[in-house]
């Protein structure tokens, strides 16, 4: 009893917990104040003669330890420097309990959460009137799917495991004043890249591994490899035209675990491209011009190719070995002499027209009639040699005969005799006798017309 001053049933100066719990024993009425640590008034034990006029916590109580000590005030007053205890203790009480005890707490006292609260208690601290200090920290899905209350803010956010998209916005806003941390976003390219053009990529800042599942476009990687995250980015697949797939960098391929498909057919540039990727890109058809596919020659194979425009015979002989699961070549234009030179391999090949671009001679023009596919083209040659070729069916297949140096009355009645095609010889010169002439204009089966 150091501080009551003797003989005289009043303490003049506050006196600790363990000096309280003396004088509340005490039958003789002792008018006192206490001042001491929460922790030391809530356990100590007291008497029910005296209750002190005032008490007075220093540091924070926890819940339990601030109704301890409001309930030991009694009629008197009671203050405590502030409440501090785990976030479920804090959650559990009721907005008018917290209310009560916050009631008690000196100005610049703080009501905190020393634990994380989970999203569910998170909640609940979100929603009382009175301020408590609180961090929050769940699974993802659980805060994905939490709702506060504007009236007090979390300090931090931890979400743990993976949430998508549109779960990590949730989270985001879920109002935390200092930093916010998601371990994972988990969702489909489509979505990702959907909620990244609704409301910006910053909402990925807070995420450590993103996850892009399902396939993606060109324009969809894009975006998720511009994310800001903080973790591993993958993306599982990309389906995309050849065009777009052309367009990506190595970088953004970089970050896709599996195929890279294109769907539509490929240029011989766009097949280029693909090569310096540093991705396998997929692809089953390619289709340009003829002298283009030149350059891709060796990457034809097993693939359907279209080859556009008018092909040589090089350039579809070239075609017609690099193994392609299908070839059409749109057609063929070269010399008499190329032609000739050609197989029905390759001429089997073009699914257009095939033409000489120059009049062949008589021995060029039996090859070309000889092959099992047509050929447009022109003879011209000396009598002579038109009727020295074994054969004269071949002249059926020309679309134009021209008959060069003289030619005798029998020789063009041979050589008209064998346009069936409709096509008119013509002959240069016609030198014979008289008779001779005569005997062709007139005779049975004569073509020869004047």
């Amino acid at each position: 009893r150091d501080h009551c001053v003797t003989g005289v049933q009043t303490c003049a100066l506050p006196i600790s917990a363990a000096q309280a719990a003396v004088l509340s024993t005490i039958a003789t009425p002792v008018v006192y104040t206490v001042t001491d640590t929460a922790a030391a008034i809530a356990a100590a034990t007291y008497g029910s003669a005296d209750h002190p006029t005032s008490v007075t916590a220093t540091g924070n109580a926890t819940v339990a330890q601030a109704q301890a000590i409001v309930a030991m005030a009694g009629s008197g007053t009671s203050t405590l420097g502030g409440l501090s205890d785990a976030a479920a203790n804090l959650a559990g009480l009721t907005n008018a309990q917290l209310g009560a005890l916050a009631g008690h707490v000196v100005s610049g006292g703080t009501i905190t959460a020393t634990t994380n609260a989970t999203a569910a208690q998170g909640a609940n601290l979100s929603a009382f009137t009175t301020p408590v200090v609180f961090s929050v920290s769940d699974t993802a899905a659980n805060l994905a799917s939490a709702s506060f209350a504007a009236t007090n803010h979390p300090i931090n956010i931890t979400a743990s495991g993976t949430t998508s998209a549109a779960g990590a916005v949730a989270i985001n806003a879920l109002g935390a004043t200092g930093t916010v941390t998601i371990a994972g976003v988990s969702d489909t390219a489509a979505n990702i890249a959907s909620q990244i053009t609704a409301s910006g990529n910053g909402f990925l800042t807070h995420v450590g591994t993103l996850s892009a599942t399902g396939a993606a476009t060109v324009a969809q990687l894009a975006q998720i490899t511009n994310a800001p995250n903080t973790g591993v980015t993958t993306v599982a697949q990309v389906n995309d035209s050849a065009a777009a797939i052309a367009s990506a960098n190595s970088a953004q391929l970089a970050l896709v675990t599996g195929a890279v498909t294109a769907n539509s057919p490929a240029t011989a540039v766009q097949v280029i491209a693909f090569a310096g990727l540093g991705h396998a890109i997929t692809y089953s058809a390619v289709t340009d011009s003829a002298a283009n596919l030149q350059s891709v020659i060796g990457s034809l194979s097993g693939k359907t190719v279209v080859a556009s425009g008018a092909a040589t015979v090089a350039q579809a002989t070239a075609l017609t070995g690099a193994g392609a699961a299908s070839l059409a070549v749109s057609s063929l234009v070269d010399t008499t002499a190329n032609l000739a030179t050609t197989t029905n391999t390759v001429l089997g090949n073009v699914s257009g027209p095939i033409t000489a671009s120059d009049v062949a001679n008589a021995a060029q023009a039996v090859t070309l009639a000889g092959f099992g596919y047509a050929i447009t083209f022109s003879v011209a040659d000396t009598a002579a040699n038109l009727l020295a070729q074994g054969q004269t069916a071949y002249l059926a297949s020309a679309s134009a005969i021209t008959v060069t140096g003289t030619t005798t009355a029998a020789q063009a009645t041979a050589i008209q005799n064998v346009s069936t095609n409709g096509v008119t010889a013509q002959i240069a010169l016609i030198s014979d006798t008289a008779a001779n002439i005569d005997a062709q204009l007139t005779g049975s089966g004569a073509h020869l017309t004047y």
